[in-house]
């Protein structure tokens, strides 16, 4: 994966994959370098801890992309869903270009203290004193969740009425039946999460950090709330295009299968 990763960078730094490659199934290179496909192969090759090089070239593409204001321009599409539906993903252009330079700056920093010395005993029992985190959807929660270890208390700031006393008194019978019944997001004063009521599935790791740091949360999703937890293997037809892709796992994988709306309701 890094061979290939690193044979598609481009002399500008970026990486660019035009939509066609769904099409024709083969990688064909986009035109211009694009800041979201460049963000993507920055951060697998960090986490490969591969060619140094390479990444600090993507890094300055994705920087000097950077306009004034703080956002990036909307390129090519970066998405594309069942093989022939081409989605945009606006928020991808901010979302991945921030995720890569905020790992890198995680990584400077981590090297300067250690080579300080200054770094923290993981076994201390200093906590700071507050912190705020701006939306209370799962991010904020798991992100919440997860700085209780080193934080006295915590602000979680969200626009959306998401502890209205509908959602909140309502039993699990009640719950699935208000779900099953929206109109739209906006009904539960949900609005900034367009997309709650659809079907969705937690995929392996991001699953077992989920019920990590809420240990009740599974068990609950399954005996109340109807989530299952599936197998890839034998529970699926994974399609794209007419491609079967779970055809011959040599190892099964295990999706759990829950709407984001219970899934945010019940966190």
């Amino acid at each position: 994966a890094v061979k290939f990763l690193l044979s598609k960078q481009n002399l500008d730094g970026g990486w660019g994959e035009s939509y066609l490659s769904c099409v024709y199934k083969s990688y064909i290179h986009h035109e211009q370098s694009q800041v979201v496909n460049t963000a993507w192969a920055v951060l697998s090759l960090m986490s490969a801890k591969a060619d140094s090089i390479a990444i600090q070239k993507g890094i300055r593409f994705i920087i000097n992309k950077q306009c004034s204001n703080g956002d990036w321009n909307q390129q090519g599409i970066s998405g594309v869903f069942n093989g022939n539906c081409m989605i945009s993903y606006t928020n991808y252009r901010n979302i991945f270009p921030i995720w890569a330079l905020g790992i890198l700056i995680g990584i400077i920093l981590y090297i300067t203290y250690k080579r300080k010395n200054k770094l923290i005993n993981d076994d201390s029992n200093m906590k700071y004193d507050h912190a705020i985190i701006m939306g209370g959807s799962i991010a904020g929660m798991t992100t919440a969740a997860y700085l209780s270890k080193y934080f006295k208390r915590i602000t979680i700031i969200e626009s959306d009425d998401v502890l209205n006393e509908t959602l909140m008194k309502s039993t699990a019978n009640e719950l699935l039946d208000y779900r099953c019944n929206l109109k739209c997001s906006s009904s539960l004063g949900r609005a900034g999460v367009t997309q709650s009521y659809q079907i969705h599935v937690l995929q392996g790791e991001g699953a077992n950090i989920l019920f990590e740091l809420f240990p009740n949360l599974k068990a609950k999703l399954i005996n109340e709330y109807g989530a299952c937890l599936c197998s890839l293997k034998n529970k699926f037809r994974f399609v794209i295009g007419d491609v079967l892709l779970n055809k011959n796992l040599t190892e099964d994988l295990h999706w759990f299968c829950i709407d984001r709306f219970t899934l945010e309701t019940i966190l």
